[in-house]
C-alpha cells in the first residue's frame, strides 16, 4: 500500500513539474526554462526536477511527450466534435459549426499552442523532440482529412496537408496577434476559402 502511494506521488509530482515546464515555455520561452524555475512554478521542493530529469534536454523531451499526451486528449475531443458537426449533412457540412469547434480548440488551449510552436522549432535542432511532433501532426491531419472528404475532395490526403499547413498558419497568427472576432468572422471565412479552393478543383 505504501509503495503504491509513493508511486502515485512520484507520478503526480513528475506530471506537475512537466505541466509547469509547459506553462513556463508558453509564458517566457525555452530560454527561461531551468530546473529551479520549474520547481518554483510547480511549488516543488528544491532538487525535485533534477531527481526526475538529469538535464534540461531530458526535461524538454519529457515535456514534449507530456504536451503530446495533453494534445491527444484535446484532439480526441476535437475529432468527436468535428464528427458531430459533419454528421447531420455529410454532403454539405455546416462549416460555421466546424469553424466554431476549431475556434474553441484554438482559443481554449492557447498555452499548449504556444509551447508546441516553441518546441517545434527546437525540434529542428534536437531530433529527440521530433517524434512527438510528427505524431501530433499525423493525428490532426486525420481530423482535417475527414473535413476535406466531406466537401468532396478527390485527393483527401494531399488536400488535408494543404489545409493543415494553412490552418496552422492561422492558429499561429491568432496565438501571436489575437483577434477578438476570430471565432465569429476570421476563422469561418478562412475555412470557407480554403475548402472552396478544394471544391473548385472537382
Amino acid at each position: 500500500m505504501g509503495r503504491t502511494s509513493q508511486g502515485n506521488e512520484d507520478v503526480d509530482r513528475r506530471t506537475a513539474l512537466l505541466d509547469a515546464t509547459i506553462r513556463l515555455i508558453a509564458s517566457d520561452g525555452l530560454g527561461a526554462v531551468s530546473h529551479r524555475g520549474v520547481e518554483r512554478l510547480a511549488g516543488a521542493p528544491h532538487g525535485s526536477t533534477t531527481y526526475y530529469f538529469q538535464s534540461k534536454a531530458a526535461l524538454m523531451v519529457a515535456a514534449r511527450q507530456r504536451l503530446a499526451d495533453l494534445d491527444h486528449l484535446a484532439l480526441d475531443r476535437l475529432a468527436l466534435d468535428v464528427a458531430r458537426a459533419l454528421a447531420p449533412r455529410s454532403d454539405r457540412p455546416d462549416l460555421g459549426v466546424v469553424a466554431g469547434t476549431l475556434a474553441r480548440w484554438v482559443e481554449g488551449h492557447r498555452d499548449l499552442h504556444v509551447a508546441r510552436f516553441e518546441l517545434a522549432l527546437e525540434a529542428t535542432r534536437h531530433p529527440g523532440l521530433a517524434a512527438s511532433d510528427r505524431a501530433w501532426n499525423d493525428t490532426f491531419l486525420e481530423i482535417i482529412e475527414a473535413v476535406v472528404t466531406s466537401v468532396g475532395s478527390r485527393s483527401a490526403r494531399q488536400d488535408a496537408r494543404y489545409v493543415c499547413a494553412a490552418f496552422m498558419g492561422i492558429v499561429f497568427e491568432q496565438v501571436v496577434r489575437p483577434q477578438s472576432d476570430f471565432a465569429a468572422t476570421v476563422l469561418p471565412r478562412a475555412l470557407q476559402r480554403l475548402l472552396s479552393s478544394i471544391t473548385r478543383q472537382r
